[in-house]
């Protein structure tokens, strides 16, 4: 989450980021909203040094002259109140707002619409060329009966496919290539829940944005990872590191359950993820 503290100081680069990556959020609203809540704080504040400094007055008070003093306590109590409940009824809508906002993208990242804006920075190697009509993977797959899309589809819907025989074991013959080399490196393997809670989808920036890809268990307030990515980050939320400790190196790999919502028609042929 960005640091209110620098939406406050310059807005308008908080405008711009929101409009070129497309996050719909109004950051108008932000600073009204967070204006509210400062304001809401600092009157709960000076009602609180108000009560502390009565409390102490009121011990020191006797016989008809406590009586007012302890009335004056009670319309503090309700004053305190007051402003509670007005920060309670703000913070939700801050949280909500301050979740959509984005990162300031990188100055020498260009501008685009979609991926036909994307700019090439360099090609490696050379593209090969053939003499023959080349398969697919899905063609060779077929062929090859490793590849099984008619009864994946049957199973669970479009874009589901299942692997069989030498297609399966070379997908997790990849998969244990990819950790090898990462636990040469150094990094430590980890096994992770697929099904988190909304705190850790938020921390890592999936919520609230891209709820609407998420596979959500709203009876239990949980989330299906799209990536081993939000676990991973969560790992170590809400604790404090030493610097000794640093650098962390993990790697862990899981499932990406995605909805893929409003790409209907869109990069279907061949497996998905």
């Amino acid at each position: 989450m960005i640091d209110i503290k620098l939406i406050r100081e310059d807005p308008d680069v908080y405008r711009q980021a929101a409009k070129v990556k497309g996050f719909d959020v109004d950051i108008d609203e932000l600073l009204t909203v967070d204006k509210q809540l400062l304001d809401a704080r600092r009157k709960l504040q000076a009602v609180k040094t108000a009560q502390n400094t009565a409390g102490k007055e009121i011990a020191k008070l006797q016989g008809p002259d406590k009586q007012p003093a302890v009335a004056k306590m009670g319309e503090l109590k309700d004053q305190a109140k007051k402003h509670h409940e007005k920060i309670e009824q703000l913070e939700p809508r801050f949280q909500k707002l301050m979740l959509c906002v984005p990162q300031i993208p990188a100055p020498e990242v260009p501008l685009g619409e979609d991926e036909t804006d994307n700019v090439e920075i360099r090609r490696v190697g050379e593209v090969r060329t053939f003499d023959f009509e080349i398969k697919d993977h899905v063609e060779l797959g077929e062929l090859l009966d490793i590849i099984d899309i008619p009864r994946g589809v049957k199973l669970a819907g479009t874009r589901n496919f299942i692997l069989k025989g030498a297609g399966a074991m070379l997908h997790q013959a990849v998969l244990r290539l990819a950790l090898d080399r990462m636990i040469e490196k150094g990094f430590e393997l980890l096994t992770l829940p697929v099904l988190v809670n909304e705190k850790a989808m938020e921390g890592t920036g999936f919520f609230p944005i891209g709820r609407d890809e998420a596979y959500l268990c709203e009876r239990d307030g949980q989330a299906l990872v799209g990536t081993a990515e939000v676990p991973l980050t969560a790992y170590h939320g809400d604790e404090i590191l030493e610097t000794a400790n640093l650098p962390k190196k993990y790697v862990a790999m899981s499932t990406c359950f995605r909805r893929e919502a409003g790409s209907a028609g869109k990069d279907t042929h061949g497996l998905y993820r």
